[in-house]
């Protein structure tokens, strides 16, 4: 029964952030001339849709070098085709529900590598902590870039629904808030000595320990310059990955590095909503952004929608072949075919 209210818990939040996302790719289409749309997706250069896909390995390296030196002081040191293999398979589980690919990744190597996944875990968090920090940074920049624009993005995106607000829904929604955080919070206050006294309680405690153990190795990197230089590749990367996707499209073409930046950052926080693979999200996002630089609404999507699908193309394609390699590792680990190797190593 557990199990069941469990999995149905789990089948819901899918199915209400998938809602989240055909609700907003329904908003992004709601006005657009499709057929002019796919008008400029016919007649883009796939030769730079291709070119951008192909930045986007980089990350991969620089995500699962930066992970080995959150690692190292910890004690371990997988391999790095095992590391490339749990983060590709990570951004193809985010594709089933949002966030579940940070999860998937630590499990993937905690089952090739026997690292504890409490601290696989815990150096995770460290690296998304990192990211958003990096994210607000690239908003900042487009911010001071062009107020304008910035001004405008925002303004395009939120102001039909703060004026459909009025006070009196403010005043519901706040009660609704409210009540609903009481009735969540009120139980564990009320019976908190008998949940501390559960056995589960004290396991939970260790697993945190263990996820704090993992965030604090940012304390203990002994290649501090190594770690940012990779978080630095990982960022231009992705804004290059941009930057080049302009050129599949005249319409877009025009674009500077520094709408770039600006376009990316408004592409990152459409992947960090809470819908699965950014979808309808990025797009949204992306489509207002270029939509604040100049760039008519039907090319803006069509836009989005390139880079988006050839992403999600390459992260299906990539998430299989990891998933297959990182079973055979496994199994062949476990069926003795390869010499197993303690992950750990001493201080």
């Amino acid at each position: 029964m557990k199990y069941l209210s469990s999995a149905l818990f789990g089948l819901l939040k899918t199915l209400f952030f998938l809602a989240l996302g055909v609700g907003l790719l329904y908003f992004s289409f709601r006005n657009a001339n499709l057929q002019k749309m796919l008008g400029e997706i016919r007649d883009a250069d796939y030769f730079w849709v291709g070119m951008s896909v192909l930045i986007g390995c980089v990350p991969y390296y620089s995500r699962a070098a930066r992970w080995l030196i959150l690692l190292e002081p910890l004690g371990y040191k997988p391999k790095i085709s095992n590391r490339l293999y749990s983060i590709a398979f990570g951004y193809f589980a985010n594709m089933a529900a949002p966030r579940i690919g940070e999860i998937a990744r630590c499990s993937a190597l905690n089952k090739v590598e026997k690292i504890p996944l409490d601290l696989l875990i815990g150096t995770v968090i460290l690296e998304r902590a990192l990211d958003v920090l990096i994210l607000f940074l690239l908003v900042g920049a487009a911010f001071f870039l062009n107020l304008q624009m910035f001004g405008r993005f925002f303004i395009d995106i939120f102001q039909e629904k703060l004026n459909s607000l009025n006070g009196e829904t403010v005043i519901h929604f706040a009660w609704l808030s409210f009540i609903f955080a009481a009735i969540l919070v009120a139980p564990i206050f009320l019976f908190r000595k008998k949940i501390r006294a559960l056995p589960m309680a004290e396991k939970v405690k260790g697993f945190l320990r263990g996820v704090f153990d993992g965030f604090a190795a940012i304390g203990k990197i002994k290649k501090k310059y190594l770690f940012m230089l990779h978080t630095g590749i990982i960022w231009f990367s992705y804004i290059m990955m941009t930057v080049v996707g302009f050129l599949a499209l005249q319409a877009t073409a025009h674009l500077s590095f520094a709408d770039g930046i600006f376009i990316t950052a408004a592409g990152g926080i459409g992947m960090a909503a809470p819908a699965n693979a950014g979808i309808g999200t990025f797009h949204a996002a992306v489509m207002f952004a270029l939509a604040a630089v100049g760039v008519e609404k039907n090319a803006g999507l069509a836009f989005a929608v390139m880079m988006h699908t050839s992403q999600m193309l390459f992260i299906v394609i990539s998430g299989i072949f990891s998933f297959v390699m990182l079973y055979i590792e496994k199994k062949s680990r476990g069926n003795g075919s390869l010499p197993t190797r303690n992950a750990k190593e001493p201080h």
